[in-house]
């Protein structure tokens, strides 16, 4: 403790020379080892989120210094240090990265560490945009699985333009380990999400042979094997996706594949599926592909045989159409499915169709979302003078968890317990009444712009909408409350965006007066509750 405070003191007042702090690399402590690293490079420009270094020219980085440490990550025992090297390879130069990066990922004991492996990537990120193939050497050397895997992503992005790094990659990985070929198949996935067809690579025929030898492979190398246009490929999913005697994870995984391949036979494939149970919600996703109003009607007809879980995603496909989503609302008022069954969310959809006559119907079957200011602020005040201390107190916050369950846990956490599309509420403000309802009764007051909605009209007739978190030249990949999807920038016709939060209003709409004060009341816990035994009935589903 007293040398690392000399150590600071004198960095602090800048009494270091380069020689003083490059002895120190060496010492015994490894405390000391990471604070000379810092000393030596605290003062180089660090690299922006963007990739970007700035003023890189302006700052001098002495060759000594820059062989030091490279000397230094050959041979580091401590995974401490190792990590600040790691830290440190954004603000070295480019070039000098992959040697830095070589030695770390040569640690196997590292592998899992939750810090080191990503680390390097970042370091590496820029090394991928500058030059690509120089991290074709460490992908076959590296002992790290999730790093190699993002590697061989950033390798596979440049299929059109360099495609001989990823045959480089395949030719490597096909008398690879187990392990490397999982990270190359893990890459490869993550790299064509939303890809409808890519150029077969050199030597993909070979890795193929390989990877379809290890069970836990075969079938993510039989759905890429379909992207790369292997008929083979398609003519065994089809098989696997309409085998009734088949694992129904494995038929579900092979029916998605049809879907993003575009199979030719895929309506018959789905229409076949769309009463099968626990394989029939995939099945309504491969139909919703398709704009044809009979599809829709067999959908709304179908939607008592779906699981209650899967019944808020048909709904999210019947919205995406102004013709479907009328015949659900014509279901809605004709007493064959329930108010509740439409969320504020898919309700809002409706209106994103822009269709008149549609938004007329929801208001006579559904309601209407209130878009006044003046009628949030009067709801906001009706709603505080109703729950009062006492009325909290006598709510049952365990009944107010299975609604949280229900309403809000696709998109937030609660201690530990929910999605991540919004922001975790357990170290939120959630004991300040005011705070909770301006933030229920009115979410888009106040939006940042990265989660603001956009509105996609779609070449194949559907509007969806969602925050687009990502975005290339190739793909676009959209957030929305059910799930994510990544599509094919081709697909994307139209793309609008409003001021509105992924979060609806209306939320309470469709709550009694009880079920609202036992939402609150388990908001505002300062502790987890059990969740009421009879949740699904106060969820309000049935199966």
């Amino acid at each position: 403790t007293v040398r690392l405070r000399a150590m600071w003191t004198l960095g602090a007042t800048d009494q270091f020379s380069d020689d003083e702090l490059i002895a120190l690399l060496q010492d015994d402590n490894e405390h000391v080892r990471s604070w000379a690293i810092r000393f030596l490079t605290d003062s180089w420009p660090l690299e922006h989120t963007d990739g970007v270094q700035r003023d890189v020219a302006e700052t001098p980085r002495s060759e000594r210094v820059l062989n030091a440490i490279e000397q230094m990550a050959s041979v580091e025992p401590a995974a401490s240090v190792r990590l600040t090297l790691a830290s440190t390879m954004q603000r070295m130069p480019v070039e000098r990265r992959p040697a830095i990066a070589t030695s770390l990922m040569s640690h196997p004991e590292d592998a899992d560490d939750h810090n080191l492996p990503l680390m390097t990537w970042y370091g590496l990120m820029a090394v991928g945009d500058e030059n690509p193939a120089a991290l074709v050497p460490l992908i076959e050397t590296s002992q790290w699985p999730l790093t190699r895997a993002l590697m061989v992503r950033r390798v596979t992005e440049e299929l059109d333009e360099q495609p001989e790094l990823l045959a480089q990659v395949l030719a490597s990985a096909s008398s690879g380990s187990a392990e490397y070929q999982a990270a190359v198949v893990q890459g490869l996935g993550e790299a064509l999400a939303g890809w409808r067809k890519a150029p077969k690579p050199d030597g993909w025929d070979a890795f193929q042979s390989q990877a379809s030898n290890n069970a836990d492979l075969q079938d993510r190398v039989r759905e890429l094997g379909a992207v790369f246009g292997d008929g083979r490929a398609l003519d065994e999913i089809r098989k696997i996706a309409t085998n009734n005697s088949a694992d129904m994870s494995t038929r579900r995984a092979a029916l998605e594949a049809l879907i993003e391949a575009r199979d030719p036979q895929l309506r018959s494939i789905c229409e076949s599926l769309i009463r099968t149970r626990f394989i029939n919600d995939v099945a309504a996703k491969g139909l919703a592909l398709y704009d044809d109003p009979q599809v829709g009607r067999r959908l709304v007809a179908a939607l008592p045989t779906f699981a209650a879980v899967h019944r808020p995603d048909v709904v999210s496909i019947l919205v995406t159409r102004p013709e479907w989503a009328s015949e659900f609302l014509d279901d809605i008022e004709r007493g064959r499915h329930r108010q509740t069954d439409l969320s504020p969310y898919q309700a809002r959809q409706i209106l994103n169709l822009n269709n008149l006559e549609l938004t007329e119907k929801l208001k006579r079957v559904w309601g209407e979302i209130n878009d006044s200011p003046a009628e949030k602020l009067a709801l906001m005040q009706k709603l505080k003078a109703e729950m009062t201390e006492d009325v909290l107190a006598a709510a049952d916050a365990s009944r107010g968890r299975a609604l949280f369950v229900k309403h809000c846990s696709a998109c937030h956490t609660l201690y530990g317990e929910g999605g991540r599309r919004g922001p975790d509420l357990t170290g939120s403000q959630r004991q300040n009444m005011d705070y909770l309802l301006e933030n229920i009764v009115d979410p888009s007051a106040m939006v940042p712009a990265d989660y603001r909605v956009s509105i996609l009209a779609l070449e194949d007739g559907r509007v969806l909408s969602g925050v687009v978190t990502n975005s290339n030249d190739r793909t676009l990949t959209l957030m929305m409350q059910e799930e994510t999807v990544t599509l094919d920038q081709s697909e994307v016709a139209a793309r609008r965006q409003s001021n509105l939060s992924l979060m609806p209003d209306g939320l309470l709409q469709n709550l009694t007066d009880q079920q609202r004060q036992d939402l609150f009341a388990y908001l505002m816990t300062r502790h987890q509750v059990a969740l009421a035994e009879d949740a699904d009935s106060e969820a309000g589903e049935e199966d």
